[in-house]
């Protein structure tokens, strides 16, 4: 052992190195898996580098090999609820599978050069693309800085790159076929962000099931994933002399947002005078006060397929086209 080694002096390669008597670049390699070292004294020095409280270094590792365990992480706005839940599986799931993540959020004043410069300066493996806004300038800024990219909760269509996403169309052809079901006829619908693929696809699906159950949308009006998207639609729907008997929300937030500013605004009694659902199921979804009615997107599934591609970007350079599509479920509570 190095006895001199003090307690808060951070111990090295060569400190290893030093106390097995081999060389530095040795102990270097027995930390690679690709590298060729004999298997007895691979073992050897990883045992003495426990013992010695040595951890190799990513960053100076990842300049070497040119080969990173850091993923990028873009982001979309984080007060939305279900992008938090997102991203706080996303980084379980990362740092699980001995990935490193760094995330950047991308705003309406952001640009994701600022994201690109950091990530590329940290030798990051690959970039996952998770905003809402996400566009094919974005994937192709990624393509131009030599980094390999994935999507996840959108579906690449153009076929650039890999991307995961939940079945939004098959999921809100489920939630309007459901309401259609319990008898109602004037369905109402709080479409999403503006622009957004995700909200195109959840409209796509509502529209498909109404018309597939012999319906069409009683009225639609714009709306942004917020809570106040949510009160200002009621004050819009139950103001008006002819009222929707139930309502498809872009997602739970603006859901969550209609059940209040309905009862708390017109005193309507759910799901007697108006039916309500979501899309999301994020956890304020099954709260005593709200039991909504919701899509629930397979996030553990989606995190898995997702953190599988990154894992097999940044350990084997493949070049993967893969687009994963994962099945929806309805959610029955009390609003519908």
């Amino acid at each position: 052992m190095l006895e001199t080694m003090l307690k808060d002096s951070r111990v090295t390669a060569a400190d290893v190195a030093k106390e097995l008597g081999i060389s530095r670049s040795t102990v270097s390699r027995a930390f690679s898996p690709d590298a060729y070292v004999k298997p007895a004294t691979r073992a050897k020095i990883l045992s003495t580098a426990k013992s010695l409280g040595y951890e190799p270094n990513a960053i100076a590792q990842a300049l070497i090999s040119k080969r990173s365990k850091i993923v990028g992480i873009i982001m979309g706005d984080l007060h939305n609820p279900f992008h938090a839940q997102i991203h706080s599986a996303l980084t379980e799931g990362l740092q699980s599978a001995g990935l490193i993540p760094i995330t950047a959020q991308i705003g309406p004043e952001n640009v994701i050069d600022q994201a690109l410069t950091m990530f590329r300066q940290y030798q990051a493996g690959a970039v996952l693309l998770t905003s809402l806004v996400v566009s094919q300038d974005m994937i192709a800024d990624c393509d131009r800085a030599g980094i390999p990219t994935v999507i996840l909760n959108r579906i690449d269509e153009e076929g650039v790159t890999a991307s995961v996403c939940a079945d939004l169309e098959f999921g809100g052809s489920l939630a309007a076929k459901h309401l259609v079901k319990t008898g109602r006829k004037r369905i109402a619908i709080i479409q999403g962000l503006a622009g957004s693929w995700t909200s195109k696809a959840r409209l796509a699906g509502y529209l498909r099931g109404l018309e597939e159950s012999g319906l069409q949308a009683f009225k639609q009006i714009p709306g942004d994933y917020t809570y106040q998207c949510g009160i200002d639609a009621a004050c819009e729907l139950l103001s008006a002399g002819r009222k929707p008997d139930a309502v498809l929300c872009g997602n739970d937030l603006t859901a969550i947002g209609f059940l209040d500013g309905a009862r708390l605004n017109f005193g309507a009694v759910i799901p007697e005078d108006i039916a309500v659902v979501g899309f999301d199921d994020i956890p304020m979804a099954s709260w005593q006060s709200y039991n909504l009615t919701t899509v629930r997107l397979p996030v553990k599934q989606m995190i898995d397929r997702t953190i599988d591609l990154l894992d097999r970007f940044v350990t084997g350079r493949q070049q993967l086209m893969e687009k994963v599509l994962v099945p929806c479920r309805l959610i029955e509570r009390k609003t519908a």
